[in-house]
């Protein structure tokens, strides 16, 4: 969040223009700034596209493998596939990241969305690591 936010000041973006352009109130922002609150994942890239970064989930063991975080349904895709592939059940996915399956589910049909903090509790013990980069 503060990359964020240092890059607007670089930038010239002012505090309004930011809140305008992301479409995320300013007030949730610096709630999160001060980390009193963690973002829903889309709000969070909404901000990051706004002052020139993109938000990719990386894989760990091949990092040319990223998935677009402005994509949640592909995300969370992967993230199932993961799942699978180690055969954890939805009940030892609670176990290593105290995602709730029905949270997780709840994301994977997209009924919700994660915030920033669950997606990263998740991805690491799936394989994978959330990565804020300029855009290229």
């Amino acid at each position: 969040m503060t990359a964020i936010f240092r890059e607007r000041l670089a930038i010239g973006m002012s505090l309004w223009d930011m809140e305008e352009q992301s479409g995320v109130s300013l007030n949730s922002a610096y709630q999160w700034l001060k980390g009193d609150r963690s973002p829903a994942v889309p709000n969070f890239v909404s901000l990051a596209e706004t002052v020139g970064f993109e938000v990719v989930m990386r894989s760990i063991l091949d990092p040319a493998i990223t998935y677009d975080a402005a994509n949640l349904r592909h995300v969370m895709a992967a993230l199932d596939n993961a799942r699978k592939e180690m055969a954890l059940s939805t009940k030892g996915l609670r176990a290593g990241t105290s995602v709730a399956s029905n949270s997780f589910y709840a994301w994977l049909k997209r009924h919700r969305d994660p915030t920033l903090e669950r997606l990263i509790a998740l991805a690491g013990p799936l394989g994978f690591s959330l990565v804020m980069r300029r855009k290229r």
